[in-house]
């Protein structure tokens, strides 16, 4: 996720005067004494994705002094654009809102590129005991999730499409449809052949075992034997027909995901299966290799280890890192390698699970 810092010099305005409603100071009648309050704007900033240094920190300087130029104005002085202080009768908090919000208005629009920040308009006897009457986000980026939620699930608690709402597809051995399961921004396309599927499922199995038997729901199954978030998570087959992809609705950028090994896979790694009869070895290794391409047509790969040294993902994991370089991603795609592929075809069951998939 993106790093956060605080900006560490605030800008400053320091007011005096006998305001009798709107200040909380002791001006009483015939006392000489006045409350000094404190203006300050506090900016907190997300740089990570910075793609100019010299062109953000110019943009945050004009946000900057805009917003201050706002302040100065509702308090019924000239900022000069170099001023941190000025004396003068404190001014009603709601006039320096709308003074702001105007200020805002023009400026929430400057490139940022790829930066956002947050301006905060504080107001106090001195800056520790400041209050914020006032907030603004400039490039602020909305974090999503798709948790397959909305899914509608069989008797046996998956979904691997159906012949009512797919698209039906004739081929020379025979037939099968697309379809689709759309939450949010993302949109799966998957294949359902009746008796098979490959691509996409969801689930709500809470098994943690398989019993090598593809047509029951045992194939549903994570090692946890419960979803990392809600009820539902994805299952994914990387034994895929073309066209079995992630799509989005807008270009994103994918944050992450949890993710976990399916039952059927773990036990082919303990125990072999009908395709390799020989457990895992300390020297056997799966992978998952997510692949997305950029609304430009380039591609980025992100791998997931699954298996290695003599070991198993056994809990949900957080992925790392994957927000640095999946960028503008319209299309994910999923793919498997690892060591038991005689012939040059993988051996074991081509199985991840993943869950609270996270997209800005």
């Amino acid at each position: 996720m993106m790093a956060v810092a605080i900006a560490a010099t605030p800008m400053i305005f320091t007011a005096c005067g006998d305001d009798d409603d709107n200040n909380n100071g002791t001006n009483k009648s015939g006392d000489s004494q006045t409350t000094s309050y404190v203006y300050h704007i506090s900016i907190i900033e997300e740089m990570t994705s910075v793609t100019d240094t010299q062109g953000y920190q110019q943009a945050k300087n004009i946000i900057r002094n805009g917003m201050t130029q706002a302040v100065f104005t509702a308090i019924g002085k000239q900022f000069d654009g170099t001023s941190t202080s000025i004396s003068g009768v404190l001014a009603d908090s709601t006039k320096i809102r709308l003074s702001c919000d105007a200020a805002y208005t023009q400026l929430k629009d400057t490139e940022l590129y790829g930066g956002s920040l947050y301006v905060y308009i504080k107001v106090g006897t001195n800056i520790e005991d400041s209050e914020t009457i006032a907030s603004y986000g400039f490039n602020v980026k909305t974090t999503s999730y798709i948790d397959f939620e909305d899914a509608t699930l069989n008797r046996s608690n998956y979904w691997i499409g159906d012949s009512v709402s797919g698209t039906k597809e004739e081929v020379d051995w025979g037939y099968f449809w697309k379809c689709t399961y759309t939450e949010g921004l993302a949109t799966l396309h998957t294949t359902y052949g009746g008796t098979w599927w490959s691509g996409f499922a969801i689930s709500a199995c809470t098994g943690t075992t398989f019993a090598d038997n593809y047509k029951g729901a045992d194939q549903y199954n994570n090692i946890t034997g419960k979803a990392r978030s809600g009820n539902n998570f994805l299952v994914i087959n990387g034994v895929t027909s073309e066209g079995n992809n992630i799509t989005f609705s807008k270009p994103v950028t994918v944050v992450g995901f949890y993710y976990t090994n399916a039952a059927v896979t773990v036990n082919s790694i303990l125990n072999g299966d009908r395709m390799e009869p020989n457990p895992f070895n300390e020297n056997d290794w799966l992978k998952c290799i997510v692949t997305g391409t950029r609304k430009d047509g380039q591609t980025v790969t992100h791998e997931l280890m699954l298996a290695e040294n003599g070991d198993y993902t056994k809990t949900w994991k957080a992925t790392r890192g994957m927000d640095e370089t999946f960028t503008d991603i319209v299309k994910l795609e999923f793919s498997f390698d690892g060591t038991r592929k005689p012939n040059n075809s993988l051996n074991t069951p081509a199985y991840i699970c993943i869950d609270r998939m996270m997209l800005y």
